[in-house]
């Protein structure tokens, strides 16, 4: 079951693809989730788009990746 915080229909990450600016609000709250409110979407792609606090409103799961892909990324540009 899917499930939306703002029960309207939930917007894909992908949707914002070629955005520039972070995430609003109301963006961030219309991304579809499932029912322990994890983003059903490319979550690496879109975390970039989140402020910090939209980013320390997520699940548990999706917290723990956002840090594993904070991690790869310095990790990244340690080896440049």
């Amino acid at each position: 079951m899917l499930v939306n915080r703002n029960a309207t229909e939930g917007t894909h990450i992908m949707d914002h693809f070629n955005r520039t600016t972070k995430f609003t609000n109301k963006e961030f709250k219309a991304l579809e989730r499932n029912e322990d409110g994890d983003i059903l979407d490319d979550l690496e792609s879109g975390y970039t788009w989140m402020t910090t606090t939209q980013i320390d409103n997520l699940s548990g799961d999706d917290y723990s990746r956002v840090d594993d892909y904070r991690e790869e990324m310095r990790y990244m540009i340690a080896d440049l």
